[in-house]
Formats: C-alpha cells, sequence, structure tokens
C-alpha cells in the first residue's frame, strides 16, 4: 500500500504534479493543454523530461488541503459524475450485485473534470451525485497514492485496504484534477443528498 504522508502543497498557480527529475511544478495552463493527453507523457518546460502522472511527484493543491483532516473529509460532501442515471451503471451492466462496489468521489471540480475528459469537451448531458458519508463509516486514517488499475470491487484482493474495516480512503488524483484529495468508498455507505441531470460544458474553469 503506497500511503503519502507530509506532502507539500502547489503553488497557487501550478497542479499537484512535478517533474521527477527537476522538481519543477506543471502550471495550470499547461494542464489545461496537455492533461487530455496526459497518457501519451507531460513534457517538463524546465529540463525536457517526459513523463506520465504516475511517474510525477505528487503535492496536494489547497482547494483540497482541509481534507488532510480525517475529521473534515468524513463531513465532506463528495461529488461523483455519471453518464448514467445511476452511479452503479457498470455493475448493473455486467449483471453482478451492487453490495460490492466501490465509487470513486470527489470534490465538485474533479467530477466536472471527469465529465469533461469523457466527452472531450463536448456538450452533452450527465448526472452529478451529492453524497455523504454515511455516519457509522469509519474512513481509513491514510492517504494514499493513485493508482489507476483499481479495481471497482471490493472484495478483489488486490485492493490496498480492507473496505469491510475502513468502507472508505482517501487518495490524492493524478488524472482529473492532479493534486486534489478524492475519496475511494464502498456504495453502500454513501447517502445521497442531491441527485441532478446537467449538461456538461466545454469551459469548466
Amino acid at each position: 500500500m503506497n500511503i503519502l504522508t507530509d506532502l507539500p502543497i502547489a503553488p497557487e498557480e501550478s497542479v499537484g504534479l512535478q517533474c521527477p527529475k527537476c522538481s519543477t511544478y506543471v502550471k495550470r495552463e499547461e494542464w489545461d493543454e496537455v492533461g487530455k493527453f496526459a497518457y501519451e507523457g507531460i513534457t517538463c518546460l524546465s529540463c525536457g523530461e517526459v513523463y506520465d502522472p504516475p511517474a510525477a511527484k505528487i503535492s496536494i493543491v489547497s482547494p483540497s488541503h482541509h481534507l488532510t483532516d480525517i475529521t473534515q473529509a468524513v463531513n465532506e460532501t463528495w461529488y461523483h459524475a455519471t453518464i448514467s442515471d445511476s452511479w452503479a451503471e457498470d455493475t448493473l451492466e455486467a449483471g453482478l450485485p451492487e453490495s460490492n462496489l466501490l465509487v470513486h468521489l470527489g470534490l465538485k471540480e474533479t467530477a466536472l473534470a471527469r465529465i469533461n475528459d469523457l466527452f472531450m469537451g463536448a456538450a452533452r448531458d450527465f448526472y452529478l451525485y451529492e453524497v455523504k458519508l454515511s455516519p457509522e463509516v469509519t474512513l481509513h486514517p491514510s492517504i494514499l497514492n493513485d493508482d489507476n488499475n483499481w479495481s471497482k470491487y471490493s472484495d478483489d484482493h488486490k485492493m490496498p485496504i480492507d473496505f469491510n474495516v475502513t468502507p472508505a480512503v482517501r487518495y490524492v488524483n493524478r488524472w482529473e484534477t492532479p493534486g486534489y484529495i478524492s475519496l475511494l468508498a464502498d456504495r453502500t455507505k454513501l447517502t445521497v443528498i442531491n441527485h441532478s441531470r446537467q449538461t456538461n460544458q466545454t469551459n469548466l474553469s
């Protein structure tokens, strides 16, 4: 389990990614240009190193720094965006039970960035969920490094924690909004407080 500790806060004009070679931060305007193509690599503007987000040094951006506090994270309103009128659409389509489904949640900026990536900036309808952790949930005390290969199912033996003991864990996002703290949680331990149909805009800033 790759646990992150003592993470620095990224400068206001940057996202939470640093070049692994020279530690130069990726500027926000630079990420706006390369983010959707990040799988092909980011070119450091200082030293020319080409790397992808998993190889970058990670920092937390200030809008989500309060979520390093476990009490504030437990009480936070989290968001999930989906193109289907059910956030369990993948499980439902597969005909599998929802009981062990994990859901990725983030601040509103992260949820909207996910939709913008899915639609490649095109204007299309989507569904936005606002949710809270159920009162009985124990949040894992660690903050993990984002692993883009995590399973959607809590009973997968490769998962980083035992979701039967702690049904939710924070991690630092590297893709949609690098440096924002997000949440991976057992779907059954979440309470929906609002659910709305919206239209994606080409400019989400």
